[in-house]
């Protein structure tokens, strides 16, 4: 099946240099081809993944300085979960496409309902249109990954000086990222695969204060779901993918995000 034809204006999912992107899309498209036999299941996942690439095309003015399309993010996070993880539970498959879309574009999302009241809230009304397109567990599991407004958070603690926001903010998303892994486990895979992807390849970035700022953020965060990983009940859906989710994680930490780094 040809994504771009089927579900996307060729201007939308060709702006800029789109080479590694349009290679990213064929192979999650076979991935869903072999892997997922209900045609009805595959439709919605490839309309997913075009929802999710108009919806981030505003970001992809980047593209203009040598940058990935931000489309292709969501793809490799979808990927993972097929591949890596080994599930095939198209709701999954379809929150993870569209993981980043409320907290990135929820003024767009919001531009879909048909029927706008005066008073809900943007997020509400974004959450409300994947609901109305995909269902209401799509939507449950995408509130799930978005994240809070760490700032207006911080601000109410009414915190002086920068470090201290800093490492407020980093605590913040530490316990968001723990609230996810012990009581949202089908969010748990989604954020994952989201981690892994983010996380774990610092080593392609160049050396600066941003490396620093992630390397800050993130370090608690995997060395957190190291230890999750370790005493992860057999019931729970990323059991049996748990040792090489392990392995990749104590390897990035040696590597990443050890003194010497």
């Amino acid at each position: 099946m040809d994504l771009k034809k089927e579900y996307g204006q060729p201007e939308i999912f060709f702006k800029g240099n789109f080479t590694r992107t349009a290679g990213l899309i064929a192979q999650f498209e076979q991935l869903v081809l072999e892997n997922l036999s209900d045609p009805l299941e595959r439709t919605k996942i490839f309309e997913a993944a075009a929802l999710s690439r108009r919806l981030h095309f505003p970001q992809d003015d980047r593209l203009e300085y040598g940058g990935d399309s931000y489309i292709n993010h969501p793809l490799e996070v979808a990927a993972r979960v097929i591949k890596q993880f080994g599930i095939y539970d198209s709701n999954i498959i379809i929150a993870a496409l569209l993981h980043d879309s409320v907290e990135d574009q929820a003024d767009l999302l919001a531009s879909m309902v048909d029927e706008i009241p005066f008073d809900e809230a943007l997020e509400k009304l974004a959450l409300r249109a994947i609901t109305e397109q995909h269902g209401a567990e799509v939507a449950q599991l995408v509130a799930a990954l978005s994240n809070p407004d760490f700032d207006a958070l911080v601000d109410r603690l009414a915190l002086t000086g920068d470090e201290a926001r800093k490492s407020k903010k980093r605590e913040l998303y530490l316990e968001h990222v723990v609230d996810i892994f012990e009581h949202k486990p089908r969010a748990s895979v989604i954020k994952m695969a989201d981690l892994m992807q983010n996380a774990l390849n610092l080593d392609q970035m160049p050396d600066g204060s941003k490396k620093d700022k992630l390397r800050a953020k993130y370090k608690p965060v995997l060395e957190y779901l190291a230890h999750a990983l370790e005493i992860i009940p057999e019931q729970h859906i990323l059991f049996s993918a748990r040792i090489e989710i392990l392995a990749a994680i104590r390897n990035g930490l040696s590597t990443q995000y050890s003194s010497n780094c």
